[in-house]
This record gives C-alpha cells, structure tokens and sequence, in this order.
C-alpha cells in the first residue's frame, strides 16, 4: 500500500500503546534533536502493518546556519557516552569521516568539475539528525571560495547498505533536481552524488550547495534575528508570503495515482554530477525505509514497501476497515467500535477531489526545521527532500506548513515562545494560517481550495490505523463540532449501532461543517 507517513505529518506523542526513541547529537556548534516513531507493542501483526502504513518518520535535520568558527579544522565532539553504543550500532563509521577522507573528495569534485584542485578546504561543521549526517565543507578554487554540503546516510556502511538504499538515495538526488529544474523552490542544488562505497569517503552521499539562512521558528520568535526597519510581526508576514510563494509554484505538477516518485535509472556505476542530464519522473511502488530506521535482525524491507494507488478515499476507507478488524480482535467493545463509526463519518465529510482525480508533491518534510529564512523573513531554503510522493491535493503542496497547524496536529493548545513573555495562544495561529492561505492565493490567482481545512484533513488522515490517536482526535473534533457532546457517551452510541435517525444527521451535519 502507498504510504503518506512523508507527507501527511504528525509528532508522535507517548501513548500507552506505543513507545518513542530520540536521540541527541552533538557536534560542533549546533544541537539537532529529532525522534522515531513505532508501532503498536500490544497490537496484532496486522494492526501493526496498518499503523506503519500511515506512521509518519520524524525527519532528520541539517546545520541551518552560515555562521562557522573562524578557526580551521572543527573536529567533532562526540556523542554522549550513555548513547554510544546505540550510535554505534547505527552510525558505524558515518559520524567519524575523517577530515582528510573529506579533502579529498572535495578536490576530487572541484579536480572533475573545474580542472583545478581545491585548497584551502576546512570542515566547517558536522551535524546528524535521525536519517543522515552532514558535513558542511568550505573550499578555494579558481580564486573563489565555495561551501557545500555533504550527506551520509545513517545506514550508508556495511551491510546496512542495501540495494534498496541506493535507489532511495538517487531517487532523493534526482528529485531535488527535478524541483529545483521545475519550481521555484530554493532547493539545494545537488552538485553530484555516490551510492556506492567506491569514492573517497567510503560511503553514499550527497553533495550540494549550502544554503544560508535560519531555522524558520529561531526567526519567528526572536526580534534579534530581524532587521531592526521591521517588526517582528512584518518579518513573520514576510515569512508567510515568501513561504506561500515558494510553494504555489509546486502547482503545476500533478500525477495520476499517489505513491513514491521514482526516476529512470541512470548510468555511471550509481554516480553522477550536475551535468548528468535530467530525468522525468514516475509514480511506481518502492521501498521507502527511511536511512534512519534501526537495521537490526527484526528489520525487513517489506514492511516499508509503499505502493501506489489512484482513488484516495477509497484507500483511507480500506485502512479503516482493516483497522476496525484488527483493532476489534485486540479488544472487542463498544468504544473502540465506536470511535472507527464515527471516523468512517469523519472521511465520508471529506470533501475529496472528484473523478479523475489528480494528485500532487509537496515537501515531505514540511516542518519549520527544514525551512530556511533570512533577516528579512525570505525563505532561503526548503531541505528535507528523502522518500518523496505523490499525495492527495487536500493535504499537498497547498497545505498549512506543520508550524501553521500545531495547535491541531499536535494538539497544542498554547505555545512557549523562545523569547521571555512570548506566549502564543493556540488560537492566535487562527489569524496566520488566514494570512497564509491569503498569500498562497494571490500567489496562484485562483483555484487554491481547501488550505483553510488543511489541518483539519491531515490529523485526521494520519490517525487512521492508531487508535490511541484516533481517541485524541475525536476529543479535538467534537470539541469544535458538538462541543456539548460528550465523546463517551457519543463513541460508546455510535459502538452499539445507536447513532441513527436525527442524531446521526446531526453528527454528519457538523462534520460537514467542520471540514468543509
């Protein structure tokens, strides 16, 4: 089955039914925190596929600053020793690429390119996330100074590296070319790329341009990072319409089913440069393990096979069925048979696109760490590009970035800003996600439906198959719907087949309402 974990977004909060892993990495200058999801640890095989169809990966990270330490070589401080020997069993040898290994590469790439040795070349900084290492290089060549960035995969060593890897790596550098070649995205440019050990790091990467700017939300929050001629409320103004800009221009591209997007394979023994001539994209199944995925003796690639599918609704609804199946054989009562009647509602109240329906891209890490801006509030890049699919338009490229929709989708209902007395109401974000759908409008001039709901499709969608999450929506749901309603009572109705006549045309009613 296709699998919009990339896309259709969520934190994955501890629930009694499931555990979380973080991991912290510190290298450098800068701290990057991200977390995994799992399954259900009490629920069936058959649950537990369904749950992972619709698990989001939380993503990796990457060193989103261009301040470097003026000193040369910056060596990399080790992880905590508590970590170590997690990192170790994960990591292998990908944190500690040596410096010289790096050297080399870089004058090998600078030697292919512009038939001159590179000099000067420092390790500015090395940062991981969950996914992937990166080494961010300065160099010298032809009398100018260049940065780039240099990708390793969490799994790229060993027998950790499978064949399915590589087709994920390139299919990952491919399509950050087809987006930056077909939008206006500031998307890193990919300068070359190797899924084989057979280069002078001993290991995949991916090689691109460093791209300057902050973290969206450091922006965001603190007036220190402004220009002092704007306000803080003009900057995030700014930041909504370059924001609303950049992505209007995913438009244009559509698909006929949803599912990864793949490239024809290409030459060079799993290399190529930025000369390598460009490819067109198709839907098609694929594995979609994500590098940061534990690779121990229970990991099996099928279990992250995605594939494609050309009606949306109806595959939500078969996740649903199967869900109420296997949910049931865990625990057969009344509320859990209850809370699936009343999402059946939920996805009935949808209004999904009509025959023949379209799909479309977007970031598949949407989230405010993967978006760059600069003082002024423009967006100077968008990361974040691995596993990347095709999806319904309701929750595509014309959907409310992550930071837009916390207080639905993660359930916030108030915020602690970085600055002292920045407390952000949940609700206030009512008035941004306005702004923003007004921005992306004028930005595409007509057309754009749906944004407004966004959030409310999406935390709907990606709680099918989690019935812990699915419990927490519908408290979010009713409250705004039927907010006299008790969910217990309501749940426990719809359970036993009571919901009918008035009261179900009222439920219907108010969903409608909700998510039209």
């Amino acid at each position: 089955m296709f699998s919009p974990k990339k896309l259709l977004s969520r934190p994955d909060h501890t629930k009694r039914n499931r555990s979380r892993s973080t991991s912290n990495q510190r290298f450098s200058y800068y701290t990057v925190s991200d977390a995994a999801s799992s399954a259900y640890s009490g629920a069936v095989k058959k649950l537990e596929k369904v749950t992972k169809k619709l698990r989001h990966a939380l993503p990796s990270t990457k060193r989103t600053s261009k301040e470097h330490p003026e000193a040369a070589t910056v060596t990399p401080k080790g992880p905590p020793s508590d970590e170590s020997s997690w990192n170790t069993a994960k990591w292998g040898p990908v944190l500690d690429i040596s410096d010289v290994a790096l050297a080399r590469l870089i004058g090998l790439y600078t030697f292919s390119t512009l038939k001159k040795s590179a000099v000067k070349i420092q390790v500015l900084d090395r940062t991981a996330g969950h996914n992937n290492a990166v080494y961010t290089m300065q160099y010298m060549a032809l009398g100018t100074t260049a940065e780039v960035c240099i990708r390793v995969p969490a799994c790229g060593w060993g027998d950790h590296w499978t064949p399915n890897d590589a087709e994920a790596l390139r299919n990952t550098a491919l399509a950050m070319r087809y987006i930056k070649k077909t939008t206006s995205l500031p998307v890193p440019t990919v300068h070359q790329y190797d899924t084989t050990f057979n280069n002078p790091i001993g290991a995949p990467y991916i090689m691109t341009s460093f791209v300057p700017g902050r973290p969206l939300l450091s922006v965001w929050h603190d007036p220190a990072l402004t220009l002092p001629a704007l306000s803080l409320e003009q900057t995030r103004q700014n930041i909504l319409r370059s924001l609303a800009s950049a992505m209007a221009s995913l438009r244009p591209l559509t698909f006929p089913s949803m599912g990864p997007l793949l490239f024809a394979a290409g030459g060079n023994n799993g290399q190529a440069s930025a000369s390598s001539p460009p490819t067109t994209p198709r839907v098609d199944s694929a594995i979609l393990a994500p590098f940061g995925a534990p690779r121990g003796p229970s990991f099996s690639p099928a279990d992250h096979l995605s594939t494609t599918e050309t009606h949306a609704k109806t595959f939500f609804r078969r996740c649903l069925a199967e869900s109420r199946a296997y949910a049931l054989a865990v625990e057969d009562s009344a509320e859990v048979a209850g809370v699936h009647a009343l999402f059946a509602l939920l996805l009935d109240a949808i209004p999904w696109s009509q025959q023949p329906e379209s799909f479309v891209v977007a970031p598949p890490g949407f989230r405010a760490n993967n978006i760059l801006v600069d003082e002024r509030g423009e967006v100077t890049g968008v990361l974040d590009w691995d596993g990347m699919e095709t999806v319904p338009a309701l929750v595509g490229w014309a959907a409310y970035p992550d930071f837009l929709a916390a207080d639905v989708v993660e359930g916030v209902a108030w915020n602690l800003g970085f600055m002292d007395g920045d407390v952000l109401d949940g609700r206030a974000w009512d008035g941004y996600r306005e702004m923003y759908a007004n921005f992306l409008e004028e930005a595409c001039g007509n057309g754009v439906t749906g944004v407004r709901k966004s959030h409310w499709y999406r935390v709907v969608l990606t709680s099918v198959g989690d019935l812990d999450r699915m419990r927490v929506v519908l408290d979010g749901v009713l409250a705004e719907a039927l907010p006299r309603v008790r969910r217990t009572e309501l749940v426990v109705l719809a359970g036993k087949g009571g919901l009918t006549g008035e009261k179900e045309k009222l439920v219907k009613e108010r969903f409608r309402e909700l998510l039209a």
